[in-house]
């Protein structure tokens, strides 16, 4: 009963609000047929994403999400976001919540399977790396795989060390010169000589530096990745695009490796990575929940798009003097139900 009385009042209600505002400046005003013709367009795009094969079996908001979950995939849904299969407003919402969680799974991805071509999978998108600056995703992972290559042999003595250490300078971003192969090897000596002692190493690299600031940068990077985060005195990047996973990881791995503890890391995924322990689950559970919970809002939206859509149908229908059809009747009242079973979930949930 009370269902009824609430779909009465909402059609009674987009009834009224598309009398009130005909549109007769329109030059194509539809006849029944055609406006009939739209507003079932509309109503199969709402029903395929609410309903089962089964009309009858129509689902809430809730089992579209519920669906999303148990379908979900990374590498599907970022598939879907380049090829173009979201619609404009749908990628921007969807974007906004999976491409973080994403980003750091092909990253830890990488890393377990020592593989950086991995890290193709997000060529497709762009990176904040600071308030002003971003880069492609391909390059933005490649670049945290060299820094976690590089924090692992730093912390234990390896014969890996030179190779991680050169990779790592002939990215660019280290602010070192790198004019000459022999100056670059040069350069990781100088850090493997004082691996325990970043400020050292970034006094005798000092000449070496593009800019006197990238001085500083040296000393809040060795110092994280060497349990000597106290040396850094300046802000670090871009909360925004990762650093705060970013530069607590490092730091927290230093402590872990030294007590050869994971359970130090606490909830740094980045750190319990380089230790060892696979975290691709609980980075892609972060993405699945933040893409999922968009879809209520994304269906909320939809609905009420339609809403409008098929009021100012009937509004242009009454100002060429054809009668409002039982039919679009009907299709106005299928979907005040739609729109009231969505209402009734997201009070629930």
């Amino acid at each position: 009963m009370l269902a009824s009385l609430v779909l009465s009042a909402m059609l009674r209600s987009q009834t009224a609000a598309a009398a009130s505002q005909p549109d007769p400046g329109d030059p194509e005003i539809p006849g029944v047929d055609e406006q009939l013709s739209i507003a079932d367009t509309t109503l199969a795009k709402l029903e395929r994403s609410m309903a089962g094969a089964i009309p009858e079996e129509r689902r809430t908001a809730a089992a579209v999400v519920n669906e999303c979950r148990a379908s979900f995939s990374i590498d599907k849904t970022l598939k879907d976001l380049s090829s173009g299969a979201y619609s404009l407003e749908d990628q921007k919402t969807i974007k906004e919540g999976i491409l973080l969680p994403a980003g750091w799974y092909f990253v830890y991805k990488a890393f377990a399977a020592r593989s950086p071509e991995l890290c193709s999978a997000l060529s497709p998108f762009q990176y904040n790396v600071s308030a002003l600056a971003r880069l492609p995703g391909e390059e933005w992972c490649r670049h945290e795989y060299k820094q976690m290559v590089f924090a692992r042999e730093l912390n234990s003595p390896s014969p890996r060390f030179a190779e991680a250490c050169s990779s790592l300078i002939d990215d660019g971003y280290s602010g070192l010169l790198k004019d000459s192969p022999d100056a670059v090897a040069e350069e990781c000596r100088i850090i493997e000589r004082n691996r325990r002692d970043a400020g050292a190493a970034c006094a005798a690299l000092a000449p070496r530096f593009e800019k006197p600031e990238y001085i500083e940068d040296c000393r809040c990077g060795l110092g994280e990745m060497t349990g000597r985060p106290d040396l850094c005195t300046t802000p670090r990047g871009d909360p925004s695009g990762g650093h705060a996973e970013h530069h607590a990881g490092f730091a927290a791995f230093s402590r872990a490796y030294r007590a050869k503890n994971p359970g130090i890391c606490g909830k740094s995924l980045m750190c319990r990575r380089i230790m060892g322990v696979d975290v691709s689950g609980q980075l892609a559970a972060q993405a699945r929940d933040v893409v999922c919970k968009d879809q209520r809002r994304i269906v909320s939206a939809k609905l009420k798009d339609a809403a409008a859509e098929l009021s100012k149908l009937a509004a242009r229908g009454d100002a060429s003097g054809a009668p409002l059809s039982l039919e679009m009747r009907k299709r106005m009242e299928r979907l005040a139900i739609l729109r009231y079973r969505l209402s009734q979930d997201e009070k629930v949930h």
